[in-house]
């Protein structure tokens, strides 16, 4: 979205933080959670770990922020996956409107 990540030079960051840069990472495409660990951690300029991704994923796709979809091969469509808890290979990631609507709220307060 353009926005300089306020994280930058910041020694560690909270899960709230990690949460704001991992939506913001899901705003304009459908992104894998690998892309978004390594994506986040070379903007950033320090080691991002997998796990903090995932779990900000799962905590905001439990919000409505995030959608979860897998790739379906045959139709060449993603498809929505009905459990977040299923995130794994194959899996990817987009902003929804309410999440749209929390990141730019977020980066006004």
């Amino acid at each position: 979205m353009g926005r300089e990540s306020p994280n930058c030079g910041k020694a560690k960051l909270s899960a709230k933080s990690i949460e704001f840069e991992v939506l913001g990472m899901v705003a304009n495409d459908y992104e894998a959670s690998n892309t978004i660990t390594a994506d986040l951690s070379r903007g950033l300029g320090r080691h991002i770990a997998q796990s903090d991704v995932t779990k900000a994923l799962l905590s905001l796709a439990s919000k409505g922020w995030v959608q979860v979809y897998q790739y379906d091969d045959d139709t060449k469509k993603f498809q929505v996956l009905a459990d977040p808890g299923e995130i794994g290979p194959g899996t990817w990631f987009k902003m929804t409107l309410e999440g749209l609507s929390a990141y730019e709220n977020a980066g006004t307060t």
